[in-house]
C-alpha cells in the first residue's frame, strides 16, 4: 500500500470524521481537503474519492454544485453515516489501510480533532 492508495485515502477520511462523531466535535472541511494535514493528493483524485463516499453513503451532509464557470462543495454539516463506519470496522481493505497507517497517522488525527470546536 501506498499513502495515496484510494483505500488509505478512504480510511483516513471516514476515520477522521467517525472520530469527530465521538468526541463531539463539528469537522472542518479544511481538515477534509486533497491538500490538507491528513491528506495529500492532487485535486482530481480527490474529487473522486469524495463522489464515490457520497455515492456509497459512506458519509452525507456535502453536496456538490456545477455552475458555468466551474464547480464546487457546500458543506451541510458532513458526517459519516452508520453505513460508513461499519464500512470502516468491517472491511478487510480498511482494516490492512488502517494498520499500514500506523500510529504516526493517529497521533496526526488526534491532533487535529484536539484543535476542533465542540460542536453546539
Amino acid at each position: 500500500m501506498a499513502h495515496n492508495d484510494m483505500q488509505v485515502v478512504i480510511c483516513k477520511i471516514l476515520m477522521y470524521l467517525y472520530e469527530c462523531l465521538k468526541a463531539g466535535k463539528t469537522p472542518q472541511w479544511s481538515d477534509l481537503q486533497y491538500n490538507s494535514k491528513l491528506i495529500e493528493i492532487p485535486e482530481a483524485y480527490w474529487k473522486v474519492i469524495i463522489s464515490e463516499l457520497i455515492r456509497s453513503g459512506f458519509i452525507e451532509g456535502l453536496m456538490s454544485y456545477q455552475t458555468k464557470n466551474g464547480s464546487g462543495w457546500v458543506d451541510n454539516g458532513i458526517h459519516i453515516t452508520l453505513k460508513g463506519v461499519e464500512y470502516l470496522e468491517e472491511n478487510q481493505g480498511m482494516t490492512k489501510a488502517k494498520d499500514f497507517l500506523g500510529q504516526s497517522f493517529f497521533v496526526v488525527l488526534e491532533g487535529v480533532i484536539a484543535g476542533l470546536t465542540a460542536k453546539i
